[in-house]
């Protein structure tokens, strides 16, 4: 069928959510949903090809385009080093491929299978075949990503593409790493950009904003996702394909800024070793063609203006080898410029997770971080938000380790969606989650979150306490607890406070000796969020790491008495390093020896506390298990 107009069958899926659901439940909830959204993938794709091949004259046996359209989007994933075969082009498959995807088209309820056809036997002959079994596996992760359009990072693992979700719209730096294992040691060819943004250029247009935002996030290594946010609002007539690649190309920049310089000396040098002295703007440009060289884009596409920016011809074959830009570098240094990290950085990283993990650790956080949201069980429950984001034409699965935590599997504005307007879920990360499930309040509580911010862990405390008890807000900024307010009076929860602090002067509500759980969730360096904050790696300097851990202490110290006697503190950071985490517990504890740890396995199990820690901390690492970087410590009052 050529032209505008749609076959019948592609506009009937849009009509019948309710077989969409009751097929869900059919198969079950994960995998069913992931079926629904891998249909509307298919019709996607099949608008895109614009015909419908038919069979008798009559229904069809399968969509044509849609078919190979999938085997496009299949062919360009390696599984684990090998090619997976877009079903392998048999008739037979895709006959029963094209039975599948009419019983969705068609809008059937379960029953009405097409002989012995159905979703089932779809994913266990192809899907399962090539990423194993749906049952909670790394496998069924990549069978969930199917739905939504695949992006390959260099460790072996998949994400989808940026998501666009601040105030009106945020660059949430969207994607995923595999939950087991992580990046191996990742190269920076075929990481510094994601195949499906890479394999084409920027306009012209864009190319120039690119490197005016670059140049502005480089300035004093400001937040570039305010940056970015402040450009799209005033440039809002660019078009979303342009804008969702000059977002992840400003990332890319920032976060392989180092090496990205490094590669650039190496095509400006002479064969006798000095620079050829180029405009910064020269420079720049060079360093965003080398970007689109290691992300893909063929190097015949950028001879020419290669040899325009360095006046000559430059090199580029061995601008994207894996070794470019190392020459001369040993030992620390040269791995850390190999990953684009500061080398004091790096060490540090070694320093507090040794040589093999910390090299893991870096090229987990230069890949993307998934869009996470926390269900605000208040008002609804996880499995309902599934089904009404999906009726908002929105795919979400289920978080492995957050058991109120849902992924964003589709691209889109998640503060522009009804669900988040009636204050159904907040955006946050997996590990946020977790560290407020560790708090673990009891029945009618009373807790005091003594370093609040815009209230982020505080709302997911009170939905947990189902808007009962009583929760004690504190914080220095009064404009991040009147943010703390308005998102409490959205989620339709009443059971807080929001008070300033004023200096060392506690306010009145928060009495010495009274408070079940304390939880401390202290300033610190952020470097588990590298994903996000890819340019904090160039901000931040050894100097004030170094000054963080005695603020931790000191905030620790001040709020202990606090704390009921039997009651519990809980000390919190997104850091990875040692001497932020564990070291201020320690200094802790000696200060205080009416203060005891108490291990993870206590209030969770010792397979639970073993998977998200050590028994006794939390301790949560983007390559082990997809979340920022978190630690936390229960502290049991004993004294």
């Amino acid at each position: 069928m050529e032209g505008g107009s749609q076959p019948r069958d592609v506009a009937a899926v849009r009509g019948h959510h309710g077989h969409e659901h009751a097929l869900a439940a059919w198969i079950g909830e994960d995998q069913g949903l992931v079926c629904v959204g891998l249909v509307h993938r298919l019709l996607e794709i099949n608008r895109r090809h614009q015909r419908l091949a038919h069979r008798g004259g009559a229904q069809p046996v399968f969509f044509d385009g849609v078919f190979h359209g999938l085997v496009e989007v299949l062919e360009s994933l390696r599984i684990e080093g090998r090619l997976l075969d877009g079903f392998g082009y048999g008739f037979e498959q895709q006959r029963e491929l094209g039975r599948v995807v009419r019983l969705f088209a068609r809008g059937l309820p379960p029953e009405s299978r097409h002989g012995r056809v159905a979703l089932v036997d779809f994913r266990q002959r192809f899907v399962e075949s090539g990423h194993g079994e749906l049952d909670g596996s790394a496998g069924a992760e990549h069978a969930q990503d199917i739905v939504g359009g695949f992006t390959r990072h260099a460790g072996g693992s998949y994400s989808t593409v940026d998501l666009w979700a601040q105030g009106e719209e945020q660059l949430a730096d969207g994607g995923r790493e595999s939950r087991r294992g992580g990046p191996g040691r990742g190269t920076m060819h075929g990481c510094m950009a994601e195949p499906s943004i890479s394999q084409r250029r920027l306009s012209p247009r864009a190319r120039a904003l690119v490197i005016e935002l670059a140049a502005e996030a480089r300035a004093e290594w400001g937040f570039a996702t305010d940056i970015l946010a402040r450009a799209f609002r005033e440039s809002r007539q660019l078009p979303s394909a342009d804008r969702r690649m000059v977002a992840e190309t400003v990332y890319g920049l920032l976060r392989w800024e180092r090496r990205l310089e490094a590669i650039v000396e190496e095509l400006l040098a002479s064969p006798r070793g000095r620079l050829r002295p180029v405009s910064d703007v020269a420079r720049q440009e060079l360093k965003l063609l080398v970007y689109e060289l290691r992300g893909g884009v063929p190097a015949e596409a950028l001879a020419a203006e290669a040899r325009r920016l360095a006046g000559r011809e430059p090199d580029l074959a061995a601008a994207a080898s894996e070794e470019a830009g190392l020459g001369g570098r040993h030992g620390h240094d040269r791995e850390a410029l190999r990953l684009s990290y500061p080398t004091w950085l790096f060490e540090r990283l070694v320093a507090s997770h040794g040589e093999v993990e910390a090299v893991r650790l870096a090229s987990a956080m230069n890949t993307r971080a998934p869009m996470c949201v926390r269900v605000n069980t208040f008002k609804t429950t996880r499995d309902a938000l599934v089904l009404s984001l999906a009726e908002e034409g929105v795919t979400a699965r289920r978080t492995l380790l957050s058991p109120v935590g849902l992924v964003f599997e589709t691209r889109v504005n998640a503060f522009g969606l009804p669900a988040f307007r009636d204050g159904l879920f907040e955006v946050m990360d997996e590990g946020s989650q977790l560290v407020a499930e560790a708090v673990a309040p009891p029945p009618r509580g009373r807790i005091a979150d003594v370093c609040a911010g815009a209230g982020g862990k505080t709302l997911a405390l009170a939905a947990t306490l189902e808007n009962q008890g009583r929760i004690l807000a504190l914080d220095a900024s009064g404009k991040k607890l009147e943010e703390l307010r308005r998102r409490a009076r959205r989620a339709g929860l009443s059971n807080l406070a929001a008070r300033e602090v004023k200096g060392a002067v506690l306010p009145p509500e928060a009495k010495l000796g009274a408070w079940e759980r304390v939880l401390v969730d202290a300033p610190c360096s952020g470097l588990g969020t590298l994903r996000r904050n890819p340019e904090a790696r160039w901000r931040l300097t050894a100097k004030t790491v170094d000054a963080y851990p005695a603020d931790q202490l000191s905030l620790l110290v001040t709020y202990a008495p606090l704390v009921a006697k039997g009651g519990r503190l809980i000390y919190a950071t997104c850091s990875v390093l040692r001497e932020e985490n564990e070291c201020v517990v320690e200094r802790f504890l000696r200060e205080r020896p009416d203060f005891e740890v108490m291990p993870l396995k206590e209030i969770w199990g010792k397979a639970r506390a073993t998977e998200l820690g050590d028994e006794t901390f939390l301790r949560l690492l983007p390559q082990v298990h997809d979340t920022d970087g978190f630690f936390a410590a229960v502290l049991r009052r004993v004294g």
